[in-house]
C-alpha cells in the first residue's frame, strides 16, 4: 500500500539533500511522471554530482559523504519505497548534478491519491519559492 507521508518524507529528504548539494543560486529541478502501473518523481539538483565510485553505495546504511552525516537517509529512502512495492535510482553526470527518481506503484483511476500527490508537489513549490525569497 502507498503512504502518501512517506512518500513526502522520501522527498523531504532528497530536495534538503539536493539543496545542500547544489551550485550556489542554483535551481533544483522537481518533475512528476505518470506511467502506466507506476508513478515517477525525479528531484534534480544542479551541484557537482556524484563521484562515480560512490554511485553503487549511496543507498547502502552507514555510507555518507557528509561530514557529519549518518548515511541512513538514502537507506531508509529505499527502505521505504522498497516496502511500498516502489524503489529510488539515481544518475549523475559529474560536474552538472544528480537526478534521484522514486517509482511508487498506483492504479489507473486512483484521483485522491493523485490529488495528493499534485499538492504535495504544490506544496514543495511554495516551500522553495520562499526560501529563494529569503
Amino acid at each position: 500500500m502507498v503512504d502518501v507521508d512517506k512518500i513526502g518524507r522520501v522527498l523531504d529528504i532528497l530536495i534538503t539533500n539536493a539543496l545542500e548539494f547544489r551550485a550556489p543560486r542554483q535551481k533544483i529541478r522537481i518533475r512528476s511522471l505518470w506511467k502506466g502501473t507506476h508513478c515517477e518523481v525525479q528531484v534534480q539538483d544542479q551541484g557537482a554530482g556524484i563521484n562515480p565510485e560512490h554511485l553503487h553505495k549511496i543507498f547502502k546504511p552507514f555510507f555518507t559523504t557528509k561530514k557529519d552525516g549518518s548515511g541512513l537517509s538514502l537507506a531508509s529512502c529505499k527502505k521505504i519505497l522498497r516496502d511500498m512495492g516502489g524503489d529510488i535510482r539515481v544518475s549523475s553526470i559529474s560536474g552538472k548534478g544528480a537526478t534521484f527518481t522514486i517509482v511508487v506503484p498506483r492504479k489507473k483511476k486512483d484521483k485522491p491519491y493523485r490529488e495528493k500527490v499534485l499538492a504535495m508537489e504544490k506544496a514543495l513549490f511554495e516551500q522553495e519559492k520562499n526560501k529563494g525569497s529569503k
